[in-house]
């Protein structure tokens, strides 16, 4: 352990800030002891050196690891860079090429981390500073986003569509399963529920199609349907009324004469013809 030169609190023998004062190690260090030090990372290049070698080192070396497209060493080291300093806008710079390279694993999170990253670096200089880093990074993200979009416009549409064939299969499994039917014709109901709805291309109930559903309160019939054969839904107990369609002609005998039924086609005296 040591202790800070600049407010005395004790920190790491490795450490290069203050964590109490803030202070760059190095670079008090080398403010005190006179000649010159990097501004980014602390260290002091030999005399007459124009760049930093352990910044620069750095640098080269992130950019090496994107060359070899390993993205996730280069963040690691442009990471490295903005722990040492926050304002380094060689880091993020160095992210948002990161991002720009590759782009293809940028997903929720990640895509906002990156938009942040452009937010922060074109909130501080001129994006046209960073042409070909910053605009393919603009220019994949829009396009990456609007695949994105037209993708999940691609999924609900194909979700809708499978919902509905779905339906549809249910319906004919149900229709399938209660109603035997031939020709447009039903001969017989086989389901036991309290309420039912024909399928559309019934035409005629048969002789007794009904008879003995003693549960059945409640039935629509569909356009189509034009004749109800003899006692249709005799013991039809439950059964208190039926709506026919207006070209709909029940035969005698069709209904129980508990229930009223309305609609279909009348005699010349206005009775139905059952």
């Amino acid at each position: 352990m040591k202790n800070c030169p600049q407010c005395g609190a004790p920190i790491k023998d490795t450490a290069k800030f203050c964590m109490k004062c803030g202070c760059n190690l190095a670079q008090y260090e080398a403010a005190h002891a006179g000649g010159i030090f990097c501004p980014e990372c602390g260290a002091r290049p030999e005399e007459g050196a124009l760049f930093c070698p352990e910044y620069g080192r750095k640098l080269k070396e992130a950019l090496a690891l994107l060359r070899r497209e390993k993205y996730k060493e280069a963040e690691a080291v442009y990471n490295g860079l903005l722990d040492e300093n926050p304002d380094d806008m060689n880091g993020y710079i160095g992210l948002i090429r990161v991002a720009s390279e590759n782009y293809t694993r940028l997903f929720g999170k990640e895509i906002d981390e990156a938009i942040r990253l452009a937010k922060k670096v074109s909130g501080k200089e001129d994006p046209d500073a960073f042409d070909e880093d910053f605009a393919a990074y603009i220019g994949r993200r829009a396009e990456e986003t609007r695949r994105l979009a037209e993708e999940e416009e691609k999924k609900k549409a194909a979700e809708v569509e499978r919902r509905k064939e779905e339906e549809e299969r249910r319906r004919a499994e149900y229709f399938a399963s209660r109603f035997a039917v031939e020709k447009g014709a039903l001969k017989k109901y086989k389901g036991q529920e309290a309420r039912t709805e024909l399928p559309e291309g019934i035409t005629a109930i048969g002789d007794e199609a009904f008879s003995g559903c003693t549960s059945l309160g409640n039935v629509t019939f569909g356009p189509r349907v034009s004749g109800i054969g003899e006692g249709a839904f005799s013991g039809c107990i439950a059964l208190r009324s039926a709506a026919l369609p207006q070209n709909c002609k029940p035969e005698r005998g069709a209904f129980p004469k508990t229930c009223k039924v309305t609609g279909g086609k009348r005699g010349l005296f206005g009775r139905l013809f059952s």
